[in-house]
């Protein structure tokens, strides 16, 4: 007896997700391996090739962007037969998942523009190598010259901002290099970044580095999904700045009269403490807990469950997150 049609379509579109996360996975192996990259899909890893990095040379790219249309096509003919509304929110989900990688690496062409956006691939990749143990470490070090260099190819011209933001980041992962356990490998790496440093400091510099209104409103309304209209997105943030203002102006008379709030957060310095900055986090992630618990938000039982290890940010990203970031590390499961 032939299979219900409902399952044979879920069947056809669980292939299709499935031949559409292998493809990424294989093209862009560090992307898809961490939530550092938003607009990349996170896979989980399977048998990782640790020689292989992410490939943005011109011929991937324009491959990728010829797959996205096949794909979004192949939605369109599916879409046709589906009518359970739990297929047709998946099958939603992928084609905005495709959309807007597509606009990520056409549009605003972050590849092109970004030196950060390499060096937080290498830092993310090395660090994953690391874990693996030091004959993928080795691996991963060996073809990182040539990862660097089709970076310098696609980086012609780079804002000024992003230029300084990828020469401190570079500076940074210099240094931890050095203390690699990579043996022979280390040395063309660092070379390989000198490189790569040379190259921003020589290349073309832009002032302007912001996305065009057009450009804004497709990421309000695409990638964001959010369909709120930009006049009234713009008085939403002018609102919460205002807001936010005024809070700090509130504060500040009172921590410090007479001075501007600017010059009162400029002056603040962390009270002395007898507990580490890990252990002070650690404590504040506590009383979320109990407070959560408290509240009937989460299972009583659920802060024994899921422990939180709180670890400093490594060096080599603090260009790329603020001071305050949190990140769960990726994994698989998700945790």
């Amino acid at each position: 007896m032939p299979a219900p049609e409902p399952n044979s379509i879920s069947h056809a579109l669980e292939i299709k997700a499935h031949a559409i996360l292998e493809y990424l996975a294989r093209c862009f192996p560090v992307c898809t391996s961490s939530d550092e990259f938003h607009f990349f899909p996170q896979i989980p890893p399977g048998n990782t090739h640790w020689s292989r990095w992410d490939d943005f040379s011109e011929e991937s790219i324009s491959a990728l962007s010829h797959q996205c249309r096949e794909w979004r096509h192949s939605f369109d003919t599916l879409q046709r037969s589906i009518t359970p509304q739990a297929l047709q929110i998946d099958l939603q989900l992928m084609r905005r998942v495709l959309a807007t990688l597509e606009e990520q690496i056409t549009l605003l062409a972050v590849h092109e523009k970004q030196p950060t956006f390499y060096l937080t691939i290498m830092g993310i990749g090395l660090a994953d190598a690391v874990a693996a143990g030091e004959r993928a470490l080795v691996q991963r070090l060996v073809s990182l010259p040539l990862f660097l260099s089709q970076a310098i190819k696609n980086l012609a011209r780079v804002p000024l901002l992003f230029n300084g933001l990828g020469r401190e980041m570079a500076g940074k992962l210099r240094v931890w290099l050095t203390v690699l356990p990579g043996g022979d490998a280390i040395r063309p790496a660092l070379s390989a970044l000198d490189q790569f440093v040379n190259h921003l400091t020589a290349v073309p510099a832009d002032e302007s580095f912001l996305p065009s209104t057009d450009v804004y409103t497709r990421i309000a309304t695409a990638h964001i999904g959010c369909r709120v209209p930009m006049d009234v997105l713009d008085d939403e943030l002018d609102s919460e700045i205002r807001d936010a203002e005024r809070l700090l102006q509130r504060h500040a008379a009172r921590l410090g009269p007479g001075q501007t709030w600017q010059a009162v957060v400029a002056g603040l310095t962390l009270p002395a403490a007898d507990e580490s900055p890990a252990q002070h986090y650690g404590h504040i992630i506590a009383s979320l807990a109990r407070h959560c618990v408290d509240r009937g938000l989460i299972p009583a039982d659920l802060p024994q469950q899921c422990p939180v290890a709180v670890e400093a940010i490594p060096s080599f990203m603090d260009p790329v997150r603020s001071n305050a970031a949190f990140s769960a590390l990726p994994g698989h499961p998700a945790r």
